[in-house]
């Protein structure tokens, strides 16, 4: 029995589409079909009907694709182990950060790379929910999401892991009068023009503010280029998280001044990961997740220091 042909079986009995699994294993439609061919034949069975709600299983397919999985899961377990002694990790992972934490995943790729050549990197940024619906629909591996109304919580198909707090800031041109301060109090925002990042965590705070002192809000937006030149130039301030700042181009080079805001209902939001639970990657996610550990120890120790928010 060829392990490979049931593992398209097992596929196309979750996709129920012999053209999404084919999708799914970056192989031909005809591949898939053969297979199952094969397969029925060597069983003496039919395991697939098309209907309406396409390529779905016949009863004797579904008792059959318990046993199916039992193998293919195994089989996989078999290589993993194999792995482990091999110490040499081949395949594809597919890691996706919110912007704020896409330099965290940028530290950790040339290190990882550099020990597993043979494990391709797919790296991409995306919003919370959009990471959380695709690593539930199997599409990512890894992502590092904020958890503010994105509870971590566990699945069959999905775990989550928080890893730290970020503190709010605001961030103001070096010309601010806001600039010099250690820090920030609700009422010395008052009636100033703000520009935020279009993120719920950041949204919500803003709407919470602005219930206590008003705010002129100049735009929302996803475009990190639009609010970076906004404040540079002077023309509105805006919050953003600690992490989120680390790397800032316009702060390390002193255009743009971080400070923390205090005196507020809430002024920090929970970071963490979130990880598919795909037995195939399970090895290589498992790798990863220990070097971006590692990398998170030295990025939180590198946050920010009020020395640096003072202007020099």
């Amino acid at each position: 029995m060829n392990i490979e042909r049931l593992n398209y079986i097992f596929e196309v009995s979750k996709a129920k589409s012999i053209s999404i699994a084919a999708y799914n294993l970056h192989v031909t439609q005809s591949t898939i079909s053969q297979a199952i061919t094969s397969v029925e034949k060597e069983l003496g069975v039919t395991l697939f009907t098309r209907s309406k709600q396409g390529t779905v299983l016949t009863f004797e397919g579904k008792q059959l694709i318990v046993v199916i999985k039992e193998l293919v899961e195994k089989a996989q377990d078999l290589k993993e182990k194999a792995q482990y002694y091999q110490d040499e990790l081949s395949g594809v992972l597919r890691i996706a950060a919110i912007p704020g934490l896409m330099a965290i995943i940028l530290r950790v790729y040339s290190t990882f790379k550099k020990d597993y050549p043979n494990v391709q990197l797919i790296i991409a940024e995306k919003d919370s929910k959009e990471i959380l619906e695709d690593v539930l629909n199997q599409k990512l591996d890894i992502g590092l999401i904020n958890f503010y109304n994105n509870f971590p919580y566990y699945t069959n198909d999905i775990s989550s892991e928080f890893l730290f707090n970020s503190e709010v800031h605001l961030c103001v041109s070096k010309n601010s009068h806001l600039a010099l301060k250690e820090s920030i109090l609700p009422e010395d925002l008052q009636n100033e023009t703000i520009v935020l990042y279009n993120d719920e965590f950041i949204l919500s705070f803003a709407k919470n503010l602005m219930e206590k002192v008003p705010l002129n809000l100049l735009f929302v937006t996803d475009n990190v280029d639009a609010i970076r030149a906004a404040v540079t130039e002077g023309i509105a301030i805006t919050f953003a998280t600690d992490s989120s700042l680390k790397d800032e181009v316009t702060i390390l080079n002193g255009q743009t001044v971080p400070i923390p805001i205090v005196n507020t209902t809430y002024s920090s939001v929970p970071f963490g990961l979130i990880r598919s639970k795909n037995k195939q990657v399970a090895l290589m996610n498992d790798k990863f997740i220990s070097y971006l550990k590692k990398a998170l120890v030295l990025f939180e120790k590198s946050y920010i220091r009020k020395d640096k928010r003072r202007m020099s």
